[in-house]
């Protein structure tokens, strides 16, 4: 999930599909893929579809998605299927696999090649993280949740993280996705936590030169850390006391941590360092501290 939680447990979907059979298809939601290549090949085997996608995780461009089918639904599907109502208008013959014939000669024999496009700038993301040793990818992965929770939990009063959020399995078969690597907080003002609307106006505002924006006291290291451009999760919706919806933002581990953090050491692991992960982290937690004063300070003003 956008939180980093799983569910259902994998006991409670295989009991599912021991007490229904073949009258239930278990699909799995992958697409953020923090998920292992082994616990993607057990989903498979235990006849489980798959959503996947090339963006979010390993930070290949958006709307790069794929449906992974096991062997046990392909070869009925390729038989049965067929394009039904406005799937045409999303589709062509060229995005199905060459033997369902069924399907592919219901579709527009159009090409979409910004798909094409899209997924062959994520495989180069994901051939470079899975070129690299899996000890390396989850000790990198460990350095930098110690990291992010630190700095989130104990640099800054006004960051809190989300209560109750499940973390990730440490099941074998995660492997190094195991190690948590969404860490979600939710900024507060005067100690009240931020609605989802504002949420979304400091994620737009991070992504943003606001400098301009400052007012003319403003010093010189204010405005250069306004201008800098930091890129989080999107804002995420949580009920808090009352019922009330609060906004979360969220740092996030990515395949491009990995790899980057690889080439920085030569491959060396003895060599590894986080510093840019660091020094990004610091930068984003900085840059909402500055915007919370200002407009904190803009509204006593108005008021």
């Amino acid at each position: 999930s956008k939180l980093g939680a799983r569910c259902p447990s994998y006991d409670c979907v295989q009991a599912i599909q021991g007490q229904f059979g073949d009258a239930v298809q278990i699909v799995v939601d992958a697409c953020q893929m923090r998920i292992s290549l082994t616990r993607l090949k057990w989903h498979l085997e235990h006849g489980h579809m798959i959503l996947i996608s090339g963006s979010k995780f390993f930070s290949g461009p958006p709307f790069s998605g794929a449906l992974l089918i096991p062997k046990s639904c392909a070869e009925e599907a390729k038989l049965r299927c067929e394009a039904f109502g406005g799937l045409k208008d999303y589709t062509c013959r060229a995005s199905w696999p060459v033997d369902w014939e069924r399907i592919r000669g219901s579709l527009p024999a159009s090409e979409n090649f910004g798909f094409y496009f899209r997924w062959i700038a994520a495989l180069y993301e994901m051939q470079a993280y899975f070129a690299i040793p899996q000890d390396f990818r989850r000790r990198t992965f460990e350095l930098f949740a110690k990291l992010a929770a630190e700095k989130i939990s104990d640099r800054f009063g006004n960051l809190c993280t989300p209560h109750e959020v499940p973390g990730p399995s440490h099941d074998a078969l995660d492997m190094e996705m195991a190690v948590r690597t969404l860490f979600p907080f939710i900024p507060c003002e005067e100690g009240r936590p931020i609605s989802f609307a504002e949420a979304n106006g400091v994620y737009r505002t991070l992504n943003q030169d606001v400098s301009a924006y400052l007012p003319g006291y403003a010093s010189r290291s204010e405005r250069a850390l306004a201008s800098q451009l930091c890129h989080v999760g999107q804002p995420v919706g949580i009920l808090h006391k009352e019922g009330q919806k609060v906004g979360a933002l969220r740092i996030c581990a990515s395949a491009r941590t990995v790899s980057e953090a690889w080439i920085r050491s030569g491959g060396d692991s003895r060599r590894m360092n986080l510093h840019h992960e660091y020094e990004a982290i610091e930068t984003v937690l900085n840059k909402i501290e500055l915007i919370s004063h200002y407009i904190h300070q803009k509204k006593q003003r108005a008021a």
